[in-house]
């Protein structure tokens, strides 16, 4: 049986499972496939020498889907960079390091397909963007790359903890099949406009903007060192995963997120 609540997302709820394990348990009871399909990337990411937490077994507590996968015992990398803000260079360069491996990695067929999983959002949150920017930033996500890499959706500084061992990247909850440069902009538009999740350090939050650009640009030196980022698309992919960002309900990005459409989009 599940145990103390250790933590939580949007998505999900942490429990503390026997032998030192954790659950990982879906909000949405109707959330199944998606947590198997996080389980068979994660699994993936491993063999292929990613470092994530070995899942253990998919299970139903309450109704609801779950991951049991073992404990790490360490600090979310944003939590490091508040105890030690002058590790902010090598923290960077290992974020970017570490996401290039998992974009080089082949993801399972049965992974959701990258561009189907970012329409769905985007014609979900219609209502929220004017008619014109929707069909716009559809028809932008139509002309990108196909792609069959693991893109794991949710890359950031709260989603890699450092144990003894080193990072461990967590919460596959968007993961996709598909363009490497797809899932590299939607982790540079998260450092950049994303809002920090509560709970995140004052330290973090006071130093945020006079630090993220020194982050941002070390994060991408260090991706781009290795793996090749196609830029002809990135303006595009940036598009498509904006206008999806409506659809996790933040709304006080809103305001931000259709500032950067209009600016963008053709008069």
């Amino acid at each position: 049986m599940r145990g103390r609540l250790v933590g939580q997302g949007r998505e999900a709820e942490i429990f503390e499972w026997s032998d030192g394990a954790v659950l990982r348990l879906m909000r949405d009871p109707s959330w199944g496939e998606r947590a198997k399909q996080q389980a068979e990337a994660m699994r993936a990411a491993s063999s292929s020498g990613a470092p994530v937490p070995a899942v253990r077994e998919l299970v139903q507590v309450d109704g609801r889907p779950g991951l049991v996968m073992d404990r790490v015992d360490g600090p979310a990398m944003m939590d490091m960079l508040a105890r030690s803000p002058w590790k902010l260079f090598s923290m960077a360069r290992q974020l970017g390091e570490l996401h290039a491996r998992i974009n080089a990695i082949e993801a399972p067929a049965t992974i959701p397909d990258q561009r189907a999983y970012l329409r769905g959002r985007i014609v979900e949150v219609g209502h929220l963007i004017p008619d014109r920017l929707s069909a716009w930033a559809l028809e932008v996500l139509d002309g990108l790359p196909d792609g069959d890499r693991l893109c794991h959706g949710d890359y950031h500084v709260s989603n890699v903890l450092i144990d003894g061992e080193g990072p461990k990247v967590i919460d596959w909850t968007r993961v996709t099949r598909g363009h490497p440069t797809g899932d590299f902009a939607r982790s540079l538009l998260l450092t950049n406009m994303g809002e920090v999740p509560p709970g995140t350090p004052i330290v973090i939050r006071v130093a945020r903007r006079p630090g993220q650009g020194v982050f941002n640009r070390t994060y991408d030196r260090a991706y781009r060192r290795h793996l090749d980022v196609d830029d002809a698309s990135l303006e595009g992919w940036k598009i498509a995963q904006i206008a999806a960002r409506f659809s996790e309900r933040i709304e006080v990005e809103y305001p931000r997120l259709l500032r950067f459409l209009q600016a963008r989009a053709p008069r």
